[in-house]
């Protein structure tokens, strides 16, 4: 028989500041500071929380691995609150200058233990991401407290092999973490609850509203 196992998740909604990331930072540790409580075993933020929905500042908000600022405040973020982090997504420079839009897995201890890159790009109805970012070469699962998780990125979802492939491979949890249409709530309810009935499997989702820009008070 199978072991059951018991975890609680947090899953991040918000509404990123377009092209600050300062702010966005700050908001994240606000909300975590306020929310996030004690006894959480993954944490989950959604795609570029970083710095929003914004192609054109994909470029200027792009990090290397070595100097991340967004690893180091997810770093320190797990070990204060002894959380496994599913980062979301920020835009990671590789070293041959390749930009990629990129989910930092990071365990209780402040480790950076994987790294997904989103596979499916969206660059449809006038948006521009494949035009700054370059597509993912494999999809990554993850082993967090014994818990197989796989991983996805926003446009992801749209593509129901990737997950199947996550089953096959004995995952017990998916996840996407996505930048959403506020406007399209119906179809993003309809694909996750899709994706997790398709292949028996919990799904744990986050995202960021695409919204016009606003200034944290």
């Amino acid at each position: 028989m199978e072991q059951s196992k018991k975890i609680k998740i947090a899953a991040l909604q918000m509404s990123s500041v377009v092209g600050d990331k300062r702010a966005n930072f700050k908001c994240v540790e606000n909300i975590v500071s306020k929310e996030l409580q004690g006894d959480t075993d993954i944490f989950v933020l959604p795609e570029v929380w970083t710095v929003g929905w914004s192609c054109e500042d994909f470029v200027s908000s792009a990090e290397t691995l070595d100097n991340s600022d967004t690893i180091k405040l997810l770093s320190s973020i797990a070990r204060d609150y002894n959380v496994n982090i599913l980062g979301g997504s920020f835009i990671l420079k590789n070293s041959d200058g390749r930009l990629y839009n990129t989910c930092p897995v990071i365990n209780r201890k402040g480790e950076l233990i994987a790294m997904y890159s989103k596979m499916h790009l969206y660059s449809y109805c006038g948006c521009t991401e494949g035009s700054y970012i370059t597509t993912g070469k494999s999809p990554v699962m993850v082993d967090i407290d014994g818990v197989k998780t796989g991983l996805t990125i926003c446009y992801d979802i749209r593509f129901p092999e990737i997950f199947r492939e996550y089953r096959k491979a004995g995952a017990d949890l998916l996840v996407n973490m996505a930048a959403w249409g506020i406007s399209k709530p119906l179809p993003w309810e309809v694909l996750t609850r899709s994706r997790a009935i398709e292949n028996q499997a919990y799904m744990a989702v986050s995202y960021t509203h695409l919204t016009l820009p606003t200034k944290l008070e």
